[in-house]
This record gives C-alpha cells, structure tokens and sequence, in this order.
C-alpha cells in the first residue's frame, strides 16, 4: 500500500466520529429498548432450538447485545405519507451518484403510493429515500469508508427486494400487506447495520490508530442477511399464521446470528478499552482487515460454503491473527492446552479446509490435516464434513457460543488485572 493510500486512510477515519452522529441521525431507530415483545419471539422459535446448545444462553446474548427491540414494532424510519412519497424520493435520488436506478424505483414506490388512497396503508417505506440518505452521507469519504459503513452490495440487495415487492404489487393490481411489511423490516436491518458499522469503526479507530496492513482492493465486506432476510420472513409465516414481519423477524436466523456477531465484537472493543485505560496494549489490534472482518460478521448468515468462509475468514483474522497478544495476556502453554482457546485452532482448520489445498505436502502431513479439519467440523455437528445449511448453521452457533466464552474468559482477565 502506498503512504498515498495510508494517508487518505487515516485522513477519512480521523473525521469517522463525526460522521457516526450523522449517521445515527438518519439510520438511528433506537430509542430506550424494551426488549419483551423480542423475548417472546425468540422463546418461541423451534428452527434456531433445534440447532443450538442453549437456546435461553442464545436469547440472553441477543437481548443483551441489541437495541432493536424497541424499533420492531415502531414506524420505519423512512415512512412517508402515501400521497408524498414519490414526489420526496424522487427529489432525494437525484442528489447522489445513484439517481438512474434510484429513480426508477422511486417511480415504482409512487405506482404503489397510488393504491394506498383507500387508508388500507397508511404509510410507506421509501427505499429509494433510505439509500439516497445514507449515500449522500457517505459521499465525501473514501471507498474504504463507505464499503465498511454501507457496502455497496448490501444497499445492492436492499434496493433488489424494494424493487421485486413493488413489481408483484405492481402484477397483482392491489397493496399486499405482508410484502410491504417484509421490505419495512428489511429497510431496519439495513439502517442497524449502517448505524452499528459506523458506530464500532468510530470507537475502534478512535481508541487507537489505523493500521492499514493489505491492498483495499480485496477487502470488502461480505455481507448477505438483507438478501436471505426475505425467505427466512416467509418461512415463519407459515410456521405461525397471523405472524407480522415485525413479530418474525427476532425468530430468523439473520437476525439472530448478525445480533449475535455483533455482541461479540462490542465485547472485543470493550476488552481493548479496559486494555487502554489500564495503560496496557490492546489484545486485538485494528486494521483495515480486521475491521472488514467485524463489519462482515455483523451482517452474514452461513447458509452456504461461501458464506461460510467469510465468517472463517473473519473469525480469524480477528482472533488466530492476535493469538500472539492473547498468548502475551495469559501463557503460550494456556493457550494451547486450556479448552476455552480450542475454537481458534479450530477456526484456523476449517479456513486451511475452505481457503487452501489440504492436498498439498507429505502423506502423513495430508493426513493430519484432513483429521484435524475433520475434528474441528465433528465438534459443532458430529460430522468430519458440511453438507447442508444446518451444518452451516450450526457450525457458525457453535462457534459464536465458544467465542462468547473466550470473549468473557478474556473480559474477566483483563478486568482482573487491571
């Protein structure tokens, strides 16, 4: 990388604190949480049940961990007045770089305001608006800055489901309740993913300086739960009739695991805090990597391979890249042999299973690492390979559930010593 590089860098994230308050200004649905209505929903889910080890463990950690549950049953922050809401979205695209495509959904958002005229709806949510806000924001930083707050695929794959909805209201003549209601849900995940992104790239670049390590062009987020969000929202439909996409959402995996993931990195930033505070080096160090990292678990549902080693590739980077300074913290013979630190080894079998070629060395090496791979996978589901989306699933459950412990093991260490 370039000083050039570096120095742009540096010069966008200096300016990042500032930017989270007008972030949060317009993606911010947050208020004081009431986490019932969220409680009840996950209690309530056999699909996540069945895969985990402690579903009431699990509930624990997403109730903790997120301010949603105040913002699932109030209006969508991008809810305008039917008789508005082309007008409003069609001046906000034509602000941003995005305005052809942005345009064309806005004027499919007013076809469907137009149906709204009986009072059966009394409000909607302007996707078009939503994207053009966040963009606009966002305009002035660098892509490094804007793929890690709002990538570029994921405002992609909001914008593809606002316009599918609009085209099936558009083909059946008439307002469809649910789908609008599956696109208001949708529109919220984004804007908890825009707003948290931001908020943990503040406190994490704020603590310490940046530390550009690889080339920018590789290292974009990957994030897909706006993508799966849908289906999984119509799969609890016919699980519960009557459900609303609201009630549904804290029972979908996308919603659970991206809570989840996100527990876990606000609890890595705290545990550098303490570190700061104390006068001590912080046991994970920020990067440009690390923090893609963060960003992609907050957001991904392993549903497939690919996904999979996304969710490898950041646990990774994150924890076996700073196993040094976790070794430092504790002792290298802790860390080998003490169970609580097993599920990084294990991460790094499962990415030399997805990310290299095992079949490569002397036979006995092979072997070895195809009976660690092998092990790592048979821990979380009993099975020496993943062939299916609950092996997935279950895999990414069991590792969140072993991280949560190591996370809280290190908490404790660093408050201790402190």
């Amino acid at each position: 990388m370039s000083e050039t590089q570096k120095k742009t860098i540096i010069q966008a994230i200096s300016g990042i604190s500032s930017l989270t308050e007008r972030i949060n200004e317009i993606c911010g649905r947050m208020s004081t949480p009431d986490y019932s209505a969220l409680q009840t929903a996950l209690k309530g889910s056999t699909l996540w049940a069945n895969s985990m080890k402690s579903t009431e463990s699990v509930m624990d950690v997403v109730l903790k961990g997120s301010a949603l549950s105040a913002a699932l049953s109030a209006p969508s922050k991008w809810s305008l007045n039917p008789f508005e809401v082309g007008e409003f979205s069609l001046e906000a695209a034509t602000k941003n770089a995005l305005s052809p495509s942005l345009t064309a959904l806005a004027a499919m958002e007013a076809q469907t305001s137009l149906l709204t005229r009986n009072g059966e709806i009394k409000s909607l949510t302007s996707i078009a608006t939503q994207i053009a806000s966040i963009t606009d924001v966002l305009v002035s930083q660098s892509d490094y800055v804007r793929q890690l707050i709002a990538p570029t695929s994921m405002l992609a794959d909001l914008q593809r489901v606002a316009e599918q909805t609009h085209k099936t209201i558009a083909d059946a003549g008439k307002l469809i309740p649910w789908q609008l209601g599956v696109l208001d849900t949708v529109s919220l995940m984004a804007d908890r993913q825009v707003d948290w992104a931001s908020r943990i790239s503040s406190t994490a670049y704020s603590d310490y300086p940046f530390s550009p390590t690889e080339s920018l062009n590789d290292l974009y987020p990957k994030i897909n739960v706006i993508e799966v969000l849908p289906e999984e929202l119509e799969y609890e439909k016919t699980q519960e009739e009557g459900i609303t996409p609201s009630e549904a959402l804290g029972k979908t995996p996308a919603f659970r695991f991206s809570e989840r993931a996100k527990a876990l990195i606000e609890r890595v930033t705290t545990i550098n805090q303490i570190c700061k505070r104390t006068n001590r080096k912080p046991i994970f160090t920020f990067s440009d990597t690390t923090m893609m990292a963060a960003v992609t678990l907050g957001g991904t549902e392993c549903v497939n391979r690919s996904s999979f080693g996304d969710v490898i590739d950041s646990l990774y980077f994150i924890f076996y890249e700073n196993i040094e300074h976790i070794k430092s913290l504790v002792t290298e013979e802790s860390v080998v042999n003490e169970d609580v630190y097993q599920c990084i080894f294990r991460v790094k079998d499962m990415r030399t299973d997805v990310r290299h070629d095992i079949e490569h060395g002397g036979k006995s090496k092979i072997k070895k690492k195809n009976k660690d791979i092998g092990e790592s996978y048979s821990h979380y589901t009993g099975k020496v390979a993943l062939t299916s989306k609950s092996d997935y699933r279950k895999t990414q459950a069991g590792l969140y559930d072993d991280f949560k412990t190591l996370t809280d093991h290190l908490l404790g260490i660093v408050e201790k010593q402190g």
